[in-house]
């Protein structure tokens, strides 16, 4: 089935690794939130992606948290970064989301 995040709703994924597995298809349209004030979390999601919701991030100098997609992703999902520490971000210099299947415009620069 479809696992669905509501536009009210929060996924908190700031402890590491998490995985988010068993669904045929996650839909975002709330908060995916990987902030936790250090750039090394990663969560991955099973299925195909779609959303309108936001994704938000610790980022430092050259590494981030990390949103992984096994599948495709559609929608335009905003991206907000929470830059840690006194490092610049380059948004076109850091993986933040991984896609294994086709994604062009999925994600977008968000705050």
């Amino acid at each position: 089935g479809t696992f669905t995040n509501s536009s009210s709703g929060t996924i908190q994924a700031d402890e590491g690794a998490t995985t988010i597995t068993g669904q045929t298809s996650f839909v975002n349209n709330g908060v995916i939130d990987l902030v936790d004030g250090a750039a090394n979390d990663t969560l991955t999601i099973n299925s195909n992606y779609s959303g309108v919701g936001r994704l938000q991030v610790d980022v430092s100098g050259t590494t981030a948290d990390v949103l992984v997609i096994n599948g495709t992703a559609g929608g335009a999902t905003s991206v907000d970064v929470n830059t840690v520490g006194l490092g610049v971000f380059d948004p076109d210099g850091i993986l933040i989301v991984d896609v294994s299947g086709a994604s062009s415009g999925a994600f977008v620069m968000g705050e």
